[in-house]
């Protein structure tokens, strides 16, 4: 089953202990796992991919690809009725993704002699934030499972950080000021270990490793 905002809300609550939402709002919590994802997606981003058509003129058009990160591999020719292993030689040898005004724009250079034609398809794998169903309009979840726990770990901790400076500021804690203090420290120590097992993710994370065929440029930008 799906990961949903509606569990992220539950799962992250109970970390809390306050199964009730009575101390940490809806508001709060879903900018703590908002705060969470976005963390987790600039260590482990959503891998993607989409067939393109090459225009007329001028180099490729990439605003069909919401939230776009950055560009990862660039497969032409491509045909879109055959299975990986049937696939043409890749005669893409490098490529340029650069932003125009508002547009994405992908650059190619292909191996000599050899340029795509009009209505020919490219494969583009390209990475982008995860999204969590419920979260900011999203209507799917891209989380993997095995990530769950450590989001709602990361989540907690962005949320008891939050309380924990109202209280300072509003003075309200409990009675005594080292409460603040102490939901401080937990929330760093929560942090922490989310951090370090972000910097797990980060290094196992390689798009080039995944498709070794497929050749970054040293100047590929987005």
């Amino acid at each position: 089953m799906a990961l949903t905002l509606t569990e992220m809300r539950t799962r992250v609550s109970l970390m809390l202990m306050d199964t009730g939402e009575e101390i940490w709002p809806q508001a709060i919590l879903d900018e703590a796992i908002r705060q969470a994802l976005t963390v987790y997606s600039l260590a482990c981003p959503c891998e993607q991919s989409a067939v393109l058509t090459m225009p007329a003129r001028g180099d490729l058009d990439l605003g069909s690809l919401p939230g776009l990160a950055g560009v990862t591999a660039v497969r032409w020719p491509y045909a879109v009725d055959r299975p990986e292993a049937l696939q043409p030689a890749n005669r893409v040898t490098g490529w340029r993704c650069w932003r125009d005004m508002d547009k994405n724009t992908l650059e190619l250079r292909t191996l000599p002699g050899t340029n795509p034609m009009e209505g020919e398809s490219l494969l583009v794998r390209y990475i982008t934030g995860h999204s969590i169903g419920g979260l900011d309009g999203a209507e799917v979840s891209t989380i993997q499972l095995t990530h769950i726990a450590l989001l709602i770990q990361g989540s907690a901790g962005y949320a008891a950080l939050f309380r924990a400076l109202d209280k300072v500021e509003n003075r309200s804690y409990g009675s005594r000021r080292t409460e603040p203090a102490l939901l401080q420290r937990w929330a760093d120590g929560v942090l922490e270990r989310f951090q370090r097992e972000l910097d797990k993710l980060r290094r196992q994370y390689s798009p080039a490793e995944t498709q070794p065929a497929w050749r970054m440029d040293a100047w590929e930008s987005c």
